[in-house]
């Protein structure tokens, strides 16, 4: 049985910004609804309302579909994790939607997909390797799955970059088109 892919809100933006939504649908579209949480929705939504990184695409495209949300009693445990992804003891929101994220994909025993170095770490400590995912492997999926060409994932990798957004540290500075090609991080 399938299991829901919870998408951090900087993947979300990856993709908005460069206007690739139809990329992370198209990793989405075989698993289950939730795909995002309550504070990764409204991440997105005010951000639309400032008109940054392609969030109004987000949300006109509907691939969020309806934002699960967290029960009031099981918000200690997000905000456990928050302050674990966190370097100070504080009660701000920083972090707030990756650890809801994860909450939500090992509640539901789905996967995380981020590029939050730190979210990243933790997730794959707490849920697993074959749990949590990264931009690259999105693309990687693409091309093993025929969707795109190693030469447009690297196209993709490469647009992201040059709009000023991140992928997650461990890959190489200048990614090539055959790093699409291998499954292996």
């Amino acid at each position: 049985m399938a299991t829901p892919r919870i998408v951090d809100t900087v993947v979300l933006r990856h993709f908005g910004t460069i206007d690739r939504l139809d990329i992370l649908e198209n990793r989405l579209d075989r698993y289950p609804l939730p795909r995002c949480s309550g504070v990764i929705f409204h991440e997105v939504f005010k951000a639309a309302e400032r008109e940054e990184d392609g969030c109004q695409r987000i949300l006109e495209s509907g691939i969020l579909g309806t934002p699960h949300e967290v029960k009031l009693q099981d918000f200690r445990a997000v905000l456990d994790i928050r302050r674990a992804l966190s370097f100070d003891e504080s009660d701000s929101q920083e972090h707030l939607g990756e650890a809801e994220g994860i909450f939500l994909a090992d509640r539901l025993h789905g996967a995380f997909i981020t590029d939050d170095g730190i979210a990243y770490t933790f997730a794959e400590t707490n849920l697993g390797s074959n749990r949590v995912f990264d931009t690259v492997d999105l693309l990687r999926e693409g091309v093993a799955e025929g969707e795109l060409d190693i030469y447009e994932a690297k196209l993709v990798a490469d647009a992201i970059r040059s709009s000023g957004r991140f992928l997650r540290s461990g890959h190489p500075p200048t990614l090539w088109p055959e790093f699409f090609a291998n499954s292996s991080s």
